[in-house]
């Protein structure tokens, strides 16, 4: 957790807010967590989400020696297949292989702390956005940004209900997939 709250901290205060801390140690119960040697951090739970995903930013440098795309190239090849994240993330995930099947709208009473302390001061950079829900297939969406995807997926009821829509999906294409290889 230390490792993380390290590589949040660097990062731009802009952006620093979509890395969530977990309320409870107990997130990582069961999960394979990895730290990079500068720092970076990512971890995938046993259900194949990948969480906590930070590239840390050395002091008075601009970038991190570790490249997020590589950091998520590492989580597929240790068992990660799906992630939820802030629109505002949509681009990165986009083109690191990872296609949008389901979101909910940003609820500001589970809002993360920095975001609530931001926004007060800056509503315009520290808009709401809502959560997007991924499923990494190795492909980019056919969807170019965030608004195009909510103009042709309808929203969830709230997160548990996006969750179950991609993991249901994500469920019957791995089916098939298993059911194609027994067929050949």
């Amino acid at each position: 957790m230390e490792c993380l709250e390290a590589a949040r901290d660097s990062q731009p205060i802009r952006a620093r807010w979509r890395v969530e801390l977990p309320e409870k140690l107990s997130r990582y119960d069961n999960c394979k967590m990895f730290v990079t040697e500068h720092g970076s951090t990512v971890a995938i739970d046993e259900h194949g989400d990948i969480i906590s995903v930070c590239a840390k930013i050395p002091k008075g440098q601009k970038k991190s020696k570790d490249s997020s795309r590589a950091l998520l190239e590492f989580a597929v090849k240790n068992g990660g297949t799906k992630l939820d994240s802030y629109d505002g993330n949509y681009w990165f995930y986009r083109k690191c292989g990872f296609e949008p099947i389901s979101y909910c709208e940003f609820v500001e009473d589970f809002a993360p702390d920095d975001w609530k302390k931001w926004h007060t001061f800056n509503s315009k950079e520290f808009k709401k956005e809502n959560i997007i829900f991924f499923k990494h297939t190795g492909k980019q969406s056919k969807y170019v940004d965030e608004n195009e995807f909510y103009d042709n997926v309808d929203v969830s009821k709230d997160y548990d209900d996006a969750e179950h829509i991609r993991d249901k999906q994500f469920t019957r294409i791995n089916k098939v997939k298993s059911w194609l290889k027994n067929i050949r």
